[in-house]
């Protein structure tokens, strides 16, 4: 079988290429920065995390300020409330 496809047959198939080659490029750059968006989080918890427990072992002296900013952020973290609005 000989398919040829020169002139606008060819230019159509490969312009359609194109576009689906585009969107599969932009579909794996889009899941890439997503998953690279959460790993990054991850890290930098566990790094706050490690300076939180290092500044405590550090300077116990700090140990009070550090549990009173700790309930102070968990006490607005928790009365805290976000503006949903209902889609009717």
């Amino acid at each position: 079988m000989n398919l040829n496809l020169m002139g606008m047959p060819g230019v159509l198939i490969g312009g359609v290429g194109l576009l689906i080659g585009i969107a599969a490029a932009l579909f794996a750059l889009v899941v890439t920065a997503l998953a690279l968006t959460g790993a990054a989080l991850l890290v930098v918890g566990a790094l706050t995390l490690t300076g939180l427990i290092l500044l405590v072992v550090a300077l116990p002296f700090l140990l009070p300020v550090i549990v009173f900013l700790f309930v102070l952020w968990v006490i607005i973290a928790a009365t805290r409330h976000t503006n949903h609005r209902k889609v009717a």
